[in-house]
């Protein structure tokens, strides 16, 4: 059984034990929700930018495949000078729990946002937050979540979020323990923890009272060794939101899903594999004037050394090929809406395949007469 199944099958049967009880899903933020590689690639980029230097002009996510607490070994395998690799460690460390790190180099991973907040949907159903964090960093990590969930509309308030008493590093299983306890205190039923950390789901196996909690492993880039974890742990890295619902046919005939924020390549090829009827792209104009596939304006969200955006046209007739709704989110005036129609009258798509939205201060009551027309 898949993770993602075996979370909705753990949903199931507390809903059906619990009826009376809030449900809590309880998840660790570094490594689970929030890819780790793109906030050490964007520190190492900072100091390329800072000093002149082009050691890291090149690097890419995906070369990345050490723990953020052991990033002096990617500096080695680059062949970093070893008088360049302090100066280069020492920049690093002073930046990347810095708030404006915090705020702006941290990514999530494709698909977790919609899972939680498929979660955060349900009745009597809340999502948790269990983090090794510092309490020192609170703030800026609740800003930071809420705005990158902002696009799928998560939001986490400061009394899911617990964090550790102690320093960076300090205590951390413990900490984990505790914190379900806590959560039990606060009239949670916890019926699943996810977490990257082998050693962490052992801690938590290890104790008698979690004989009965879903423990779910994020395979993604981990510190602790793998053989630490208890076989009863279930493993995955695709946060696959197909996987928690039973299925189109369980939903009233005048429901169909809608995949929020097909946006970026991850996204694009998990909807297409997924057969869920609609796709929503988010349209605007990169600084060049294409139409890209963007949500935050880059005004409140500048772009990321590496960024990269999926070109409109292209989406579009990729979309049209495989025969789904497409629901068009203007992130723009009124030039992004005369644009966007122009290519979807070219493309002769029904109107029942056809979904705008935008605001209407932004592109005007006149302008969006034209979606009628």
């Amino acid at each position: 059984m898949s993770w993602m199944k075996a979370l909705a099958e753990a949903y199931r049967t507390a809903c059906e034990r619990f009826p009376d009880t809030e449900l809590m899903l309880v998840s660790d933020i570094d490594g689970t929700i929030i890819d780790m590689r793109y906030l050490v690639m964007s520190v190492l980029q900072s100091y390329d930018q800072a000093n002149s230097t082009e050691y890291f002009t090149r690097l890419q996510a995906s070369d990345i495949d050490v723990h953020e607490n052991h990033v002096e070994q990617l500096l080695e395998r680059l062949e970093i000078p070893a008088t360049e690799r302090r100066r280069v460690m020492k920049w690093y460390l002073d930046r990347r729990w810095q708030d404006d790190t915090i705020l702006n180099a941290q990514r999530p991973f494709p698909g977790v946002l919609p899972m939680i907040r498929w979660f955060q949907l349900q009745p009597n159903t809340t999502v948790g937050l269990l983090t090794g964090r510092p309490e020192s960093v609170r703030s800026a990590t609740l800003r930071s979540l809420n705005r990158i969930g902002e696009a799928h509309r998560v939001n986490f308030n400061n009394d899911v979020l617990l964090m550790n008493p102690g320093d960076w590093g300090q205590d951390v299983e413990n900490t984990k323990a505790l914190g379900l306890r806590r959560f039990e205190e606060m009239g949670y039923h916890v019926f699943a923890m996810i977490d990257n950390e082998p050693r962490v789901l052992k801690a938590l196996a290890d104790e008698p009272e979690n004989g009965e909690l879903l423990l779910l492993h994020a395979d993604t880039i981990f510190e602790s060794p793998s053989s630490s974890m208890p076989s009863s742990v279930i493993e995955g890295k695709d946060y696959a939101l197909t996987e928690l619902v039973a299925g189109e046919q369980a939903l009233p005939p005048e429901v169909q899903l809608v995949w929020h924020g097909v946006n970026d390549p991850a996204n694009l090829k998990q909807f297409i594999a997924s057969g869920v009827p609609w796709a929503e792209i988010d349209v605007r104009e990169d600084p060049s004037g294409r139409l890209i596939l963007r949500h935050d304006s880059f005004e409140t969200t500048p772009a990321l050394p590496d960024e990269e955006w999926l070109i409109y046209d292209e989406v579009m007739a990729e979309l049209v090929s495989h025969g789904v709704g497409i629901k068009l989110d203007i992130k723009g005036g009124a030039d992004v809406l005369d644009r966007v129609l122009s290519s979807v009258a070219c493309l002769q798509l029904p109107d029942d395949r056809l979904w705008f939205n935008g605001e209407l201060e932004s592109i005007g009551e006149e302008e969006f007469g034209k979606i009628r027309a």
